[in-house]
């Protein structure tokens, strides 16, 4: 048999096991799959960690859109940790310093470094990461936060989405996205979440005292920490 029909059996194999696999899980948790919980009990208080390193060109409309998120804004901690940007991120930052937002400069030290800086200073129940080129919808926080309801939950990722409109790669990349997503809802009743995205995944903020913060010597560092928190039986 030569090395291409290898190839070939092997890729086959491959893509008849893993449609299978989740096909079976689908199947298995369906009922659950189009369900959602509800928040039990006042709203909590949440902090918002946002590391940015010239981010200038995006951090107004994320920052625009933490805002406009439909969550009582008392109980919002809003930090943006500028990792020594060369550009204007931390003037453009500031400008959302009247609405609350707290911003803070920093040494270069790479994302994992941000984001462990801007939890030591979050006093939220919660924390949430988000990426400063990303925005939510309004809609968000209500979503993912009822999960918390079971104690043993110490992170919830959100649905990351590519916006519709533009280049034909843009298109696949939109479609690779959804795929990712429904494969990533699927593992999670089998406790395995390969990772929790930049773009607002919510950690219950005393997973950190647990497990540790995030690597900042990784540059995956949402797979990393996803991991960690799953070899701690979570």
């Amino acid at each position: 048999m030569e090395l291409i029909e290898i190839l070939n059996y092997s890729v086959a194999f491959f893509t008849i096991y893993t449609t299978v696999f989740f096909l079976l899980l689908f199947l298995r948790y369906k009922k659950d799959y189009y369900g959602a919980p509800e928040w039990r009990g006042e709203a909590p208080a949440v902090s918002i960690v946002i590391p940015a390193y010239n981010e200038e060109k995006t951090i107004e409309k994320c920052l625009g859109s933490i805002l406009a998120l439909d969550y009582p804004q008392g109980k919002l901690d809003i930090i943006v940790v500028d990792d020594g940007s060369t550009d204007a991120t931390a003037a453009e930052a500031k400008k959302y310093e009247k609405h609350g937002v707290r911003v803070f400069t920093k040494e270069n030290g790479g994302k994992g470094a941000a984001l462990n800086y801007g939890i030591a200073k979050a006093g939220g129940e919660f924390i949430a990461t988000m990426d400063a080129d990303s925005y939510v919808t309004p809609g968000v926080l209500r979503a993912l936060l009822p999960y918390f309801n079971d104690a043993g939950v110490m992170a919830v990722t959100p649905a990351v989405k590519i916006a519709p409109g533009g280049s034909v790669l843009r298109e696949f990349q939109r479609i690779e996205y959804l795929m990712i997503l429904f494969s990533r809802k699927l593992l999670s009743y089998i406790d395995a979440v390969p990772v929790t995205p930049g773009p607002f995944s919510i950690f219950r903020a005393s997973v950190f005292k647990e497990v540790g913060g995030f690597d900042e010597h990784n540059l995956v560092e949402d797979q990393e920490i996803a991991m960690r928190i799953q070899q701690h039986h979570y």
